[in-house]
Parts: structure tokens; sequence; C-alpha cells
């Protein structure tokens, strides 16, 4: 191919993809707007299940690990959606970058759906962090009871005359069924 066609070429596909980038901002707005409902509803599965912590309803948990996920799968999905749709009006992105990208469209209205998704995504990541500081705590404290129980418990170690670690205390049973 010479250099002259491939310009003609270059210069034929370029406003065939700028006449595309409307289409191509309202698919990406449908799939934000999308975004925000599975984010809302996460949202709102991530306090139920602060709640159903709080009170430790196991079953309602395991309910609720279940409606995250199926959720977090919807938006992981339409991430991938996204990107294709954004690399094929032509503006660069890279990750962590897809504002930048999101911005060339030159579509406000998609730029305040991003930044609107990005901060629910920002608000549901912390509340399930915080969630799981809560699991990790009760998986721990209940180790604890379940290793007394079974006169396991971990033997404190302290350091020796000789500079190492040296457990002093020994297992013991508390009852023998």
């Amino acid at each position: 191919m010479t250099q002259a066609s491939k310009q003609s070429q270059q210069s034929t596909s370029q406003p065939q993809t700028q006449s595309r980038i409307p289409e191509l901002c309202k698919q990406l707005k449908l799939l934000l707007t999308k975004d925000l409902s599975a984010l809302e509803s996460l949202k709102a599965a991530l306090n139920a299940e602060s709640v159903a912590l709080k009170q430790r309803e196991s079953d309602k948990i395991t309910s609720l690990a279940k409606t995250k996920a199926a959720l977090v799968k919807e938006i992981e999905d339409r991430a991938r959606s996204k990107v294709k749709l954004i690399t094929a009006s032509g503006a660069p992105i890279s990750a962590g970058k897809v504002n930048e990208g999101i911005d060339t469209l030159g579509d406000a209205h998609l730029s305040e759906l991003w930044t609107e998704a990005l901060e629910k995504l920002s608000e549901c990541k912390d509340l399930n962090q915080v969630n799981g500081l809560v699991i990790e705590r009760s998986r721990i404290r209940n180790q604890k009871i379940i290793d007394i129980v079974r006169g396991s418990h971990k033997k404190p170690k302290l350091y020796g005359s000789k500079g190492g670690e040296q457990s002093y205390a020994t297992s013991s049973r508390i009852a023998k069924a």
C-alpha cells in the first residue's frame, strides 16, 4: 500500500469515527445509567450486610453475598463494554485514565455520569472494606473461642536467653467429653 493511499484511508476513516461519536456517547450513557442503578443496589446491599453483621444473621449475610457478587459481575461486564466503546471511538485510554478518554469525546453529560459513577463506586468500596474488617475481626474472635474450647489456644512467645522465641505456656484441656 502506498503512502498516499494510507493517508487517504486514514483521512476517510477519521470522519467515519467522528460521525459515530454521538451514537457511542449515547451507548456509554446508557451503560453508565445502568451502572449507577446497580451501584445504588450494591450500596443498599452493603448497608444491609452491615446491619446483618451487627445482628449476626448468617443466612442473611450469605444471601447478601450472593446479591453483591451478581451486582459486581454486572458492573464488571458493563465495564468491558464501555472500554470497547471508548476504544472504538478512537479516544485514547489507558489503565486508570479512562476519564481522559471520556473527556475527549466532548460530551459534558457523559463526563458527569462518569464522575458520579466513580463517586458511587468509591462509596461502595469504602462500605465493603468496613464490612470486610468486621467479618475478619469476627473470624479471629471465633477462632480464638474455638481454640480455647479445644485447649489449643496459641501459646505466648517470649524471647529466651539466646534471643530466640520460646513458648512458655502449655496446652491444657478445659474438659473431656
